[in-house]
């Protein structure tokens, strides 16, 4: 796990490539305290901030072929780089070091664009070609690793984080401006969606593509993307079986390395069921957060140690409280690099930092919810259900949900959509997990109704429309897959954890898994072998007796934050501190006084809706990124 950089240029320019490379290096220490080394070969500048993971001694970055020809910088782990190794071998390639950098580098040379496939793990990889001055640039299937560019006349900079590239504008003027459209979609989703970042120059390089790069001209190509095909009726117990395996080979896999390995452990289902792989195969550490003198709503702790204590794993654990939390919220660019408004990523932070003093390596229990149908999207189904028998009888619907609301004014949601189409729940209603505000709601707080910003639903729109021959079940996944998983979740698992020079690894996001599971139809993700309405039905079969029962059978709390609740007073300061403080940026586009009299109301009189709140601490958070990121 490192951090990785190539400085290139497209004609001659007085941009000063070494000096900026080792000033992007050192923004980036964090990601690779172990060694940081830069090349310049034919005026092209390559750089690593490694964190030691694969053979400490001899793996040090770049690593060039035996020609000198290519060159490469590489942020990842290769599981199967061994026997990729052997395969190469096998054609008379010969190797230096025992590292899997060297691995991906004569790959690329052996097979070219199609060395990708053969890739099993976690990825970014930058390969200059000093031969046809061309970079080649790669990024793994779910985009756990990322990678950033930006462009203009004369150069491109590529770096592992925004903030590097953007830290150079002081001196160097890079044509930087903040992306307006970004940050409108942030608001909606609270996280920038797309190949977008906060700065117009600065792209992603998509996930799952292979780039190259000669002089202007940038060419990209897809070598992998999701797919959902169904499988032939695979018996019930074949699918168990097989989940077991893949499952357990994906942990061990992910055990792999010359340095400690710990786990991330909530004590909820999915983080429970990697200790228990995990501890199949050595014994090992885990670690928890919690608040100070929380009720269960918020606390996991008893659950947390009640599997440690199952599976003989020595559990380690920090505790915070609100203004602990609020210290580090206040510093969230330090830890996410982008805006990001998830505000989990606050106690990741703080147990990265405990791992940390022990391992340089976690496991995870990301991407489980994406996968294997959480999020309570059995939940989705019971809705479609009753929505299309509520549709049947519309009339007599809404005289029930008149009188219901008497009595119950926010429960059994269903009811508020009478008369929308059934089949469209996913697209309609569902939408994004973390949709928080339409457009229509946010052009009615602007200073200028007639904006030019393009709608933020046309992400999830665009992903709807393009699956409509899947089940709605499926349809959610993908849109969830697409697009939230990659630039929240692992976004948030990649910065928050390395900003510790911790790596995380994501057992559930093993492609052999991945494939084997996103081939069953929306049914088989959510209705157990009894027939009835669950979700993660095949980790739950997988961990049947062998973890406690509750552990099995109880809520997802994931990372409780109390903070998005707004029923303590120091949140509701601390919001209020910042919505209300002096030239904000917000009231450049919004009317602050519309905003600040409707979470005034909704709070005094606790009728603030979650979405609502959510906008709220989305604009707080991007405030404090925007003041700790200040743009001249």
């Amino acid at each position: 796990m490192c951090g990785i950089v190539a400085i290139y240029n497209i004609k001659e320019n007085k941009f000063d490539g070494l000096k900026n490379i080792q000033k992007i290096l050192q923004n980036i220490h964090h990601r690779g305290p172990d060694q940081q080394k830069h090349i310049s070969v034919n005026g092209c500048h390559l750089g690593i901030s490694r964190l030691s993971i694969i053979d400490l001694k001899n793996g040090n970055q770049p690593i060039s072929d035996s020609t000198k020809r290519y060159h490469i910088v590489f942020n990842g782990e290769i599981y199967n780089y061994l026997n990729i190794k052997k395969e190469l071998e096998d054609f008379n390639f010969r190797f230096t070091t025992n590292s899997d950098t060297e691995v991906v580098l004569y790959s690329y040379i052996k097979w070219g664009e199609k060395f990708a496939d053969k890739l099993d793990g976690m990825f970014s990889i930058i390969i200059y070609d000093k031969v046809y001055d061309e970079l080649i640039i790669c990024r793994d299937r779910f985009g756990k690793k990322p990678l950033y560019y930006y462009k203009d006349s004369e150069k491109i900079i590529i770096c592992s984080e925004v903030r590097a590239i953007k830290n150079l504008d002081n001196q160097n003027s890079l044509d930087l401006q903040i992306n307006m459209q970004g940050y409108w979609d942030y608001l909606s989703y609270r996280y920038i969606p797309g190949e977008q970042t906060s700065y117009n120059n600065i792209l992603k390089f998509d996930r799952g593509s292979i780039y190259k790069i000669k002089k202007h001209v940038i060419n990209k190509k897809k070598y992998w993307s999701i797919k959902f095909e169904n499988t032939k009726n695979i018996p019930y117990q074949n699918k168990k079986e097989k989940f077991k395996f893949l499952f357990d080979k994906s942990v061990k896999k992910r055990l792999i390395a010359d340095v400690p390995v710990g786990v991330i452990l909530s004590g909820g289902l999915d983080s429970s069921a990697v200790l228990y792989s995990a501890s199949k195969n050595q014994n090992i550490n885990s670690y928890h957060v919690v608040f100070k003198n929380e009720n269960e709503n918020f606390s996991e702790l008893k659950y947390a140690k009640k599997v440690a204590k199952h599976l003989n794993s020595n559990l380690k654990i920090i505790e915070i409280d609100d203004q602990m939390f609020l210290d580090k919220l206040s510093t969230i660019n330090n830890y996410t690099d982008e805006p990001l408004s998830d505000l989990a990523s606050i106690p990741l932070k703080f147990v990265s930092d405990l791992a940390a003093q022990d391992v340089k390596v976690v496991l995870s229990g990301e991407g489980a919810d994406e996968i294997l149908a959480g999020y309570d999207l059995y939940n989705v189904q019971r809705n479609i259900k009753f929505l299309e028998q509520l549709n049947k009888h519309k009339s007599f619907s809404l005289i029930f949900k008149k009188i219901f609301r008497l009595f119950f004014s926010r429960k059994f949601h269903v009811l508020d959509k009478i008369g929308i189409n059934h089949k469209e729940y996913a697209l309609k209603i569902f939408k994004n997990i973390t949709y928080q505000i339409t457009n229509e709601e946010k052009i009615s707080y602007l200073k200028l109704r007639n904006s030019n910003y393009l709608q933020s639903e046309r992400f999830f729109e665009k992903e709807y429309f393009n699956s409509k021959n899947l089940d709605q079940i499926n349809q959610i996944l993908l849109v969830l897959c697409k697009d939230w998983l990659t630039e929240d979740v692992l976004m948030k698992s990649d910065k928050v954890t390395m900003s510790s020079s911790l790596e995380c690894r994501c057992p559930f996001l093993d492609k052999d898994l991945v494939d084997f599971y996103l081939s069953q139809d929306g049914n088989e993700k959510i209705y157990n072998n009894s027939g009835k309405l669950d979700q993660k039905v095949l980790l739950k079969e997988y961990l049947n007796g062998s973890i406690p029962k509750e552990i099995i059978e109880r809520k997802k709390l994931g990372f409780p934050v109390r903070a998005y609740n707004l029923d303590k007073k120091i949140y509701k300061d601390f919001l209020f501190d910042h919505l209300t403080s002096k030239n904000t940026f917000y009231e450049t586009i919004f009317l602050k006084n519309e905003i600040l009299n409707k979470a005034t109301k909704c709070i005094k009189e606790n009728k603030l809706d979650e979405n609502f709140k959510n906008f709220l601490w989305s604009i707080v958070v991007y405030e404090i990124w925007k003041k700790n990121n200040y743009l001249a």
